[in-house]
């Protein structure tokens, strides 16, 4: 939770405007800040002021796949587990793991190059994005790609993004059973 301070003594009555500062945002505009103010001097009770972040905005399939993933060297929080959950459930056949700081996801490829194919579209996704999974190729046909933002040790929207492209593309499968909704007969 982002949190911020009054310029107004907490006992101020509840009519008068409030000025808050919020450290590291560019403006102490509340809804510029993009923060909620949270009055709980209501009904009789004094006990103060609460900032608290607006609830997140789960982005739909498309709109991640359209996102670009915006470079991140730290300071940016984690994302919480609900967060994390809520965007897992838009990329189909991801899985949160490692106590909620990575996504997963694992194919069984037609073959060992079909596995090597995939992972050079995926390399190209990666290198385009700045953002680089872990790919695992395991019994010459077993794939596994985890996502995680290494500068933060957790998820960040980035992560998310990156399922979505990376969903898009093809991949050979090993049975013709449909895999996050692409029917194998499609794929190159």
């Amino acid at each position: 939770m982002e949190t911020g301070w009054l310029t107004h003594p907490v006992g101020c009555n509840p009519g008068e405007p409030l000025v808050v500062s919020c450290p590291g945002r560019r403006s102490d505009n509340l809804s510029d800040a993009g923060m909620v103010l949270h009055d709980t001097r209501r009904a009789g009770i004094m006990d103060g002021i609460v900032l608290k972040e607006p609830a997140m905005t789960v982005p739909s399939l498309s709109d991640l796949q359209s996102k670009k993933c915006v470079p991140c060297e730290g300071g940016v929080p984690k994302l919480t587990p609900a967060e994390a959950e809520a965007l897992c459930r838009t990329v189909s056949g991801w899985a949160v793991v490692h106590n909620g700081e990575r996504i997963r996801k694992e194919w069984v490829v037609k073959n060992f190059l079909a596995g090597m194919a995939f992972f050079e579209k995926v390399a190209e996704v990666a290198e385009a994005e700045g953002h680089h999974p872990d790919l695992h190729l395991v019994g010459y046909r077993n794939v596994a790609i985890e996502i995680w933002t290494h500068a933060i040790g957790g998820l960040s929207e980035n992560d998310f993004i990156l399922a979505a492209k990376i969903d898009e593309l093809p991949i050979k499968l090993k049975s013709a059973t449909t895999v996050a909704g692409v029917d194998p007969s499609t794929i190159a």
